[in-house]
């Protein structure tokens, strides 16, 4: 007797693979080698980790739910860095993230140190800007490590759970990497910005129906995920493995010999 969990499986990759087929895109072969779309994801992710970070300053409320600003941000980082991430393999996805950990840095450095000058008299927006931005480091700084490490832990479950399927499940590896990296982020983000404001019984209660919610709004984005790593595939002509990659999280290497890694016609 075939268990539910597997049926299930077998459905969302069934229903991908239609989708896919409904919405082909034609294979465009990598002759000379050349990533053509690589930094324009790239910048997108770096951009919205950065908005991440500045949106979780602020709480929203919606249909009577308090939330987060950045609650609706992240899930578009998880579009990108999976698209990245199977699609270019893990050591270009590795300096992604270390753009957006670069940028979320320089960001916090040049609004504290601005903030740090005297304000001109003329200038009444001071006492705002300090509310908003300096006051509100905590958050961003719990909002950038909490980033920072769900899209390496993400990323390099990816990529070792493609090396295991050697490519297949696409569905099922991205959804795996996606519960265990949301459950990080929901626990070091709370925990660091929350922990010690609130009490720890209202702080547990917090974490689990912020993760409940942020799972369902990224199986909202499950399908845009999908079709993403589709196409990028298709107009890139190339699908990296990391047979031979070195995981370390601190290195910087991304060079890749994409001759081994162009795809054809027929590939999945």
């Amino acid at each position: 007797m075939v268990s539910p969990l597997l049926e299930n499986s077998s459905m969302v990759t069934a229903v991908y693979r239609y989708i896919r087929k409904l919405f082909t895109v034609r294979l465009r072969e990598n002759i000379d080698g050349h990533l053509k779309y690589y930094f324009v994801l790239v910048t997108c992710y770096a951009g919205v980790f950065l908005g991440s970070q500045i949106s979780s300053i602020k709480l929203v409320s919606v249909y009577g739910l308090t939330m987060t600003g950045s609650f609706f941000v992240c899930p578009t980082l998880y579009i990108f860095i999976s698209v990245i991430s199977e699609v270019y393999g893990y050591k270009n996805a590795r300096l992604a993230v270390w753009c957006g950990f670069l940028l979320s840095a320089i960001f916090i450095f040049i609004v504290n140190i601005v903030g740090l000058m005297p304000a001109s008299p003329v200038w009444t927006e001071g006492e705002a800007y300090n509310t908003v931005l300096i006051l509100g480091t905590r958050s961003v700084a719990a909002s950038f490590v909490s980033t920072f490490l769900t899209d390496f832990i993400a990323i390099y479950m990816m990529a070792r759970n493609r090396l295991r399927f050697l490519g297949r499940s696409l569905p099922q590896r991205i959804f795996k990497a996606t519960l265990a990296a949301v459950l990080i982020e929901i626990i070091s983000y709370i925990g660091l910005a929350y922990y010690g404001v609130i009490s720890n019984e209202a702080l547990l209660v917090l974490m689990f129906f912020e993760y409940i919610k942020k799972i369902l709004l990224v199986l909202l984005f499950f399908p845009i995920i999908l079709y993403g790593v589709y196409v990028f595939k298709r107009l890139e002509g190339i699908d990296v493995f990391d047979f031979e990659t070195d995981f370390n999280p601190f290195k910087l290497d991304n060079v890749y010999d994409l001759e081994g890694f162009r795809i054809s016609e027929n590939s999945n």
